[in-house]
């Protein structure tokens, strides 16, 4: 015996067109008080990991940008990453309202172990 198709319902009828309408839909579905909210939250989602992908990449290329243009000042780049990570560490800690210096001084430390460990592996 094959069992019947499982087919979703959503409260309105129709051809869901677009990723907000869906989302509005199921907040409806699944009780959200305030109408729009999950597609808010989902549209805010691709926001937040946009911003982050964007700053993943401008973290990374700035050290390795100041090692292309100043190869001869070979702990230069070391310096611009402890910068980059101490103002990540910094806005971190004010996003998450906890003490700041102690999330720059944490990533910076993370940051410069990570550093001596490709070192001494030989990456460098």
């Amino acid at each position: 015996m094959v069992p019947p198709m499982l087919s979703l319902q959503f409260p309105n009828s129709g051809f869901i067109k677009n990723l907000r309408l869906l989302a509005v839909n199921l907040s409806d579905t699944i009780s959200i008080p305030v109408r729009g909210t999950m597609s808010l939250t989902i549209l805010n989602g691709f926001f937040m990991a946009s911003v982050a992908t964007a700053s993943s990449f401008v973290g990374a290329a700035i050290p390795l940008s100041v090692a292309v243009l100043f190869p001869r000042l070979i702990y230069l780049p070391l310096v611009a990453a402890n910068m980059t990570l101490m103002g990540v560490g910094l806005t971190l800690g004010l996003w998450v309202q906890g003490a700041r210096w102690k999330w720059a001084l944490g990533l910076m430390g993370i940051g410069d172990i990570l550093a001596l460990l490709g070192y001494k592996v030989g990456l460098s």
